[in-house]
């Protein structure tokens, strides 16, 4: 099922190497998992683009609770419940956006504010997204984005990684990731700019 290049070492073997630091391990982890992750996720979902964006969300919780994995169960049932419970989220998610039939009046006022304060320079956009990301028109500029942009604007302005970390993460240099964050806010501030926001 998996890559058999990285079925050479044990997944106890990479995470120990991760957690002393090791760039690369943590890359090794994902390939082999990522489809078995993803797997689940689509099963469960259903929507092929949501269930990668999941799937992102997933790893991103792995790495972030590595050092809390005691080894008392295998890791493969570790990643399986924070599978199930990321995809389940997104369910719950996707039920309540389903109960919501047009923006109020509180929306509307929180939209006046929200452009205020991107116009003082107080906040970068896709800070002001997730902050508000219930918010149809911030909502519907994040999803038009390639799901790339949109995994690197997550990982550093909701969930705060610095460069290396995301890096890290990722699997690439740190040019890199700035350069594809840098582009990624480009392309929301144009979506917002759309909707009639301007910098």
């Amino acid at each position: 099922m998996f890559m058999s290049s990285y079925n050479i070492e044990t997944d106890e073997k990479l995470i120990e190497k991760i957690l002393n630091g090791n760039k690369n391990s943590f890359q090794k982890l994902y390939k082999k998992h990522v489809k078995y992750v993803f797997n689940i996720c689509k099963n469960k979902i259903g929507n092929y683009e949501l269930s990668e964006e999941v799937t992102a969300t997933v790893f991103i919780k792995v790495y972030d609770g590595l050092k809390g994995f005691k080894g008392k169960s295998k890791f493969t049932t570790w990643l399986y419940k924070i599978t199930e419970n990321s995809c389940n989220d997104e369910l719950r998610k996707k039920r309540r956006r389903g109960k919501e039939t047009s923006l109020d009046a509180n929306i509307e006022t929180d939209n006046g504010a929200i452009a205020k304060q991107i116009a003082n320079g107080k906040k970068l956009p896709d800070e002001i997204l997730i902050a508000k990301e219930n918010k149809e028109i911030y909502k519907s500029s994040f999803e038009s984005l390639k799901i790339a942009d949109r995994n690197i604007l997550i990982l550093k302005a909701e969930d705060g990684y610095s460069y290396s970390e995301i890096a890290q993460i990722l699997g690439i240099d740190e040019g890199t990731v700035k350069s594809r964050l840098y582009r990624a806010r480009n392309k929301l501030k144009e979506e917002l700019n759309k909707k009639g926001y301007s910098w």
